[in-house]
């Protein structure tokens, strides 16, 4: 018979410490968490956005860390993320506006309809379809 065993993992969310301990039968999601950054912004906001974990001090979240050992990888920091990567977005938009100005309104109206949408990427849509599982079972 064979003995099941937790897995666990921790973040660091701002200067608090976020230990989870999952059962051995959700080792698909140990490895999500373990490998894939977004997947674990997400989850780790879902959680805190529940009241799972509650953070100390500002309940904004500023940098996320994976800690493995003694060793911390950065997986989020908001000023990166939020910031920079949103700027990068609307850098690479611009030349498109610019070039549409001649062009006919429905065409601007369907640029716009794109834009919404790209924050929504793979892991976004794995991360939304594993919990919508999740419920489901």
């Amino acid at each position: 018979m064979e003995q099941s065993k937790n897995l666990s993992m921790c973040f660091k969310v701002n200067n608090d410490v976020l230990k989870l301990e999952l059962l051995s039968s959700e080792e698909e999601l140990y490895n999500k968490l373990m490998n894939d950054d977004t997947y674990s912004v997400q989850y780790i906001k879902l959680l805190i956005k529940n009241g799972f974990f509650i953070l100390n001090g500002k309940n904004e979240i500023q940098e996320i860390f994976r800690v493995i050992g003694n060793e911390e990888q950065l997986i989020f920091h908001a000023n990166i993320y939020s910031g920079q990567l949103s700027d990068n977005k609307e850098n690479e938009t611009e030349p498109m506006c610019e070039y549409n100005q001649n062009e006919s309104q429905p065409s601007q109206e369907h640029n716009k309809k794109e834009k919404s949408t790209d924050y929504w990427n793979d892991s976004t849509t794995a991360f939304l379809l594993d919990k919508y599982e999740t419920y489901m079972s």
